[in-house]
């Protein structure tokens, strides 16, 4: 499923194939985490983090800052597994506070708001990177990883930047 939501937007690898991978029981044991078989697909597909050479959106459950006048937001990086910049140990280990919360980074949206899987539920969130301490913080994107993906769209042009509200 993942390849046929994918190949329409463009996605391409970051990195050229790198033969250094973190394992996925690797991964599961450090964030005492079962990785979700979309998130395994994607990274049998792809060892290196994914962007998408025609852009790539969503339309969120709940409205997020950085969600255009459209109501869609930018997908702009799936997170990989190989031993390079930008894969998914090195995004979980830069916002460590975020797996004390109980949420697990797997990719971001324009702006470096970050795209995260709820440990306990499952359901995917965006992370506003500037909320302040009385700020809400995370933001319904998915009610999971399946949806997440069969609801992606193809972004035109003029909205791969988009400012924030």
């Amino acid at each position: 499923m993942i390849k046929n939501v994918l190949d329409p937007l463009g996605a391409i690898p970051l990195h050229e194939c790198s033969d250094e991978v973190i394992d996925i029981n690797e991964l599961e044991n450090r964030f005492k985490f079962e990785i979700p078989d979309e998130l395994k697909e994607l990274y049998s597909l792809f060892n290196s983090s994914v962007i998408f050479d025609s852009g790539a959106k969503i339309k969120p459950n709940q409205a997020t800052p950085l969600t255009d006048h459209d109501g869609y937001q930018s997908v702009e990086i799936l997170y990989g597994i190989d031993n390079q910049d930008n894969n998914i140990l090195q995004k979980n280990a830069m916002y460590e506070e975020l797996e004390q919360k109980g949420y697990f980074i797997f990719g971001s949206s324009c702006g470096g708001d970050q795209l995260c899987l709820g440990k306990r539920d499952l359901k995917v969130y965006c992370w506003d990177h500037e909320s302040g301490e009385s700020e809400q913080e995370f933001y319904e994107v998915s009610t999971n990883l399946s949806s997440f993906f069969k609801r992606y769209s193809r972004m035109k042009m003029k909205q791969l930047i988009m400012p924030r509200k």
